[in-house]
């Protein structure tokens, strides 16, 4: 065991004012990272943001405090008798156009995102008072290093009595020029470049007072790949009974944060690893013909006796029905009967083989036997992380199992100081790795004897 380098820091979160989390910082690394620390010292907290963030801005400010509970459960307790509460945070990170636009180098670039959302007491209003997205220059996939050069920003502020008049904007003249390294010189699927706002083209890029510039409908392939890299950092939380359910025929392939989606997006797996059988196009670009096979040896580890997953779509229920095929007469047994951990498993390694890189899990040991949790932690690695790619993986957790399995340098240690959630990496990691290796005891054990700070 040797500490590898993958300490290349592809996202900064900067939190204040979301539940625990007030001048809350976390860079998150590529590949693994896992959230460790005592039960209410803020995890959940950090994973729940990031599901905020997301609803914030490709929905609403207003939906996104609703989905987490509203203005009292969501706003942290020192700002309850001010007049206005606010929650702001600063996103650094790395974007990728991959998909959006033609050029073969140059698709990377890193940006900076500032929002700030506030809630008027006085007139029960809750709306993104400001917004800042931070252009750098556009660079080479394998450029994995932060560029610090900047190209130009586009902002957008509000003031709690002028919301009727709608958001002011600037945006930078050099973000509307065609230099190579300029994000933004790409134009969008309507041939139409990012202009600043005038008396012309104000009403095309107007959003809500509640909504973020993500909303507006003239976007374009950078700002598109910006909200790409925030939005995909959501959270999931798989449970057995929804991962169950059999999908209805129209449900969009995909593996859902409950964990459904299982049947459908196997449905859609089967027909991409049989393109000559295929009646209509596959729906998702992401499915590919050797993810079925994937899928079915990583499952085969826990359970040997699979011989491969069929489903079928039935037009009398108008559901998605799933089967295990298992022993050499490949007998077949319902997705609904197999028990919740095979299940869970059989979810997650859906989810992660599909998804690629960038989101989170809570707490995936539950459900798990102890050599399962050692095989996910492999198929993270192998999957949470393309080479080229940015690409992270979240996951907290208390299993000492899952975490004998981890690097020191993978763990981020949580804990609740004075009313704050606070956390930091390992600053033993030589020391810690060196025990490891004279005794013999994994990483699990030290964590769960507090000999590692």
């Amino acid at each position: 065991m040797s500490i590898e380098n993958r300490g290349v820091e592809l996202t900064h979160y900067s939190v204040s004012g979301f539940r625990s989390l007030t001048d809350f910082s976390i860079g998150l690394n590529r590949g693994l990272n896992v959230l460790v620390g005592p039960n209410g010292s803020g995890k959940t907290n950090f994973i729940e943001f990031l599901d905020f963030l997301s609803s914030a801005i490709s929905q609403s400010a207003a939906t996104a405090v609703s989905q987490a509970g509203g203005v009292a459960r969501v706003f942290s307790q020192e700002q309850s008798k001010s007049k206005t509460s606010k929650i702001s945070a600063i996103i650094s990170g790395v974007a990728d156009m991959e998909g959006r636009v033609d050029d073969k180098e140059l698709k990377i670039f890193n940006f900076e995102y500032e929002i700030e959302i506030k809630f008027s007491r006085s007139q029960s209003v809750i709306f993104v008072s400001k917004e800042t997205i931070k252009f750098r220059k556009l660079r080479q996939a394998h450029e994995l290093e932060l560029c610090r050069s900047p190209v130009g920003a586009i902002s957008v502020r509000r003031q709690v009595g002028t919301l009727d008049k709608g958001p002011v904007f600037e945006v930078s003249p050099r973000l509307q020029t065609k230099n190579i390294r300029n994000p933004l010189r790409y134009l969008n699927r309507f041939g139409m470049a990012f202009r600043a706002p005038d008396e012309k083209n104000l009403d095309s890029i107007y959003v809500g007072f509640d909504e973020s510039i993500f909303s507006a409908r003239q976007n374009h392939p950078a700002v598109d790949a910006v909200r790409s890299a925030i939005t995909r950092g959501r959270s999931f939380n798989l449970v057995p009974e929804h991962v169950r359910v059999p999908d209805d025929l129209t449900r969009t392939p995909a593996i859902y944060p409950d964990g459904s989606g299982l049947t459908a997006t196997l449905y859609h797996l089967q027909r991409a690893s049989q393109p000559t059988r295929r009646s209509r196009p596959v729906i998702s670009r992401r499915f590919l013909p050797e993810h079925l096979e994937a899928i079915v040896e990583w499952t085969k580890l826990v359970f040997p006796e699979l011989n491969g997953v069929s489903v079928v779509a039935d037009p009398h229920t108008g559901k998605y029905l799933g089967y295990l095929n298992i022993g050499q007469e490949s007998l077949k047994i319902p997705l609904q009967s197999a028990s919740d951990g095979t299940l869970k498993w059989l979810g997650l390694v859906t989810l992660i083989i599909t998804r690629g890189g960038i989101y989170s899990v809570e707490e995936p040991e539950n459900f798990l036997h102890p050599k399962m949790q050692q095989y996910l932690i492999d198929l993270i690695r192998d999957f949470s992380s393309e080479p080229g790619r940015p690409g992270y993986f979240i996951m907290s957790s208390h299993s000492e199992t899952i975490i004998n399995k981890c690097h020191p340098d993978e763990l981020i240690l949580f804990d609740f100081v004075n009313g704050k959630t606070q956390c930091s990496r390992l600053e033993n990691q030589e020391a810690v790795l060196e025990q490891i290796n004279e005794t013999g005891f994994g990483l699990g054990y030290y964590y769960a004897n507090n000999a590692v700070s």
